[in-house]
């Protein structure tokens, strides 16, 4: 780790990074380590590592002389960290940097489920998933609310895996299916009840979901009538096929959500109030991703998704990009950010054979913040061509590769480089 860069190398790497002077008191901090040490950044900085280690550890990591990993025992765990000391000219050291690996992590180990990996590294969403896993055990319905693409379905599977429910868990998008066929969807039905249905019947999402958990996303856009249907079997416990005068009991752990307020619904007389009560025995609330505080250890993730996918090293976001990724907005939340960083890292490598993404690689939904960026990059490779070349306007044109012409009608657009040139030439 080149310690003139620990903030730009410590969001690119999905490792917890501290930085200390010699005495032990915090200087850089990434994300990742804060959330950890259980502190936002800022508090963290000054801070000294004993408000989280350890003496008798502290001390050990203090008196290392050469990169080592040490076992430190924290006030809540137990955990193997990396300690780099850093010298000086003069051979003294005047920096530790502390690193802590994702396999080390005491979070991500209980985040590998059924053999997919989920990333929890804001504190808001943790403690969405650990009540989640908490109550898990249940028999309560819970309601997961939660803007589109922040992560309903994967606390769903969380909260199924957790119940020990010996059944499978059985999802259902209400959004997706003719609101005349959701009842048949959900509770079946039996041979020839209505045209066109399938001659042996059919069970229904109620049935194969039996001792175990049925997902029901966007329970916002059921039907009217089918809510008074659904609310009955969860009251009743007790299914009847259409076409069929025999209930059937069903032991079902039901998990709605939706991205719709449902509160909003029910006054505007969309959604039944008796049933949003029933559903909503716990509710959870589940961050935006221009709320969470992992932005860049789950870009990291992605990107290292893609990286092994097309087998190069890694694939790593210029600052500007960065800039901006944290001012977007996110409308379509971790989904977007998945999907924005693929076509970047795409048109990086097979366009330009690049792993750098800048942000004329970068698609925004919304297309602001992409303008925006792209005018941020050009104004940057322009003021450093005008700088190398000390106001050389012919000289900086030909290293960024644009005729003069342009490049002066370019510095019209930016003053503060047409005013830069002007004092270089001064000089």
């Amino acid at each position: 780790m080149h310690i003139n860069e620990p903030e730009a190398i410590a969001e690119q790497q999905h490792f917890a990074v501290v930085v200390t002077d010699q005495d032990g008191f915090v200087t850089k901090i990434n994300e990742h380590a804060a959330y950890i040490f259980g502190e936002s950044i800022e508090k963290s900085i000054g801070r000294h590592l004993t408000d989280w280690f350890e003496p008798k550890h502290v001390d050990n990591i203090l008196s290392s002389t050469q990169k080592n990993v040490f076992e430190t025992k924290m006030k809540k765990n137990v955990t193997l960290w990396t300690v780099d000391p850093i010298k000086n000219e003069e051979k003294y050291i005047y920096r530790f940097v502390l690193t802590l690996s994702a396999d080390n992590c005491p979070i991500r180990k209980h985040d590998m489920t059924s053999g997919k990996q989920t990333i929890w590294h804001c504190r808001k969403a943790y403690k969405t998933l650990q009540l989640a896993r908490n109550i898990a055990r249940t028999n309560a319905t819970v309601y997961i609310k939660g803007e589109t693409g922040t992560g309903k379905e994967v606390i769903a599977r969380e909260i199924h895996l957790a119940s020990q429910r010996t059944g499978p868990l059985i999802t259902v998008n209400c959004g997706a299916i003719p609101k005349s066929l959701i009842e048949a969807e959900l509770f079946g039905y039996e041979k020839g009840a209505f045209t066109g249905a399938n001659k042996q019947g059919q069970k229904g999402k109620f049935r194969l979901a039996h001792k175990g958990t049925l997902f029901l996303d966007e329970i916002g856009e059921m039907p009217f009538h089918s809510q008074v249907v659904l609310l009955r079997v969860l009251e009743e416990k007790r299914i009847t096929p259409i076409g069929s005068h025999r209930s059937i009991p069903v032991d079902v752990r039901i998990v709605a959500a939706s991205n719709r307020n449902l509160v909003k619904a029910i006054n505007n007389k969309q959604f039944r109030a008796d049933l949003y009560y029933r559903l909503c025995e716990i509710e959870l609330a589940l961050p935006p991703l221009r709320a969470r505080e992992d932005l860049f250890i789950l870009s990291a993730y992605f990107l290292k998704e893609i990286s092994n996918e097309l087998n190069v090293d890694r694939f790593i976001l210029s600052d500007t990009v960065k800039t901006y990724m944290k001012t977007y907005k996110w409308p379509g939340n971790i989904r977007e950010l998945r999907h924005t960083l693929r076509q970047a890292a795409y048109q990086t490598y097979f366009q330009e054979n690049m792993t750098v993404i800048h942000s004329k690689h970068m698609r925004f939904l919304t297309g602001v913040a992409q303008q925006t960026a792209t005018f941020h990059d050009e104004e940057a490779t322009i003021e450093q061509a005008i700088l190398q070349s000390n106001g050389n306007i012919s000289q900086a044109a030909r290293s960024i590769g644009i005729g003069r012409t342009t490049l002066y009608r370019k510095l019209n657009q930016y003053p503060r480089l047409k005013k830069l040139r002007e004092d270089l030439q001064q000089k």
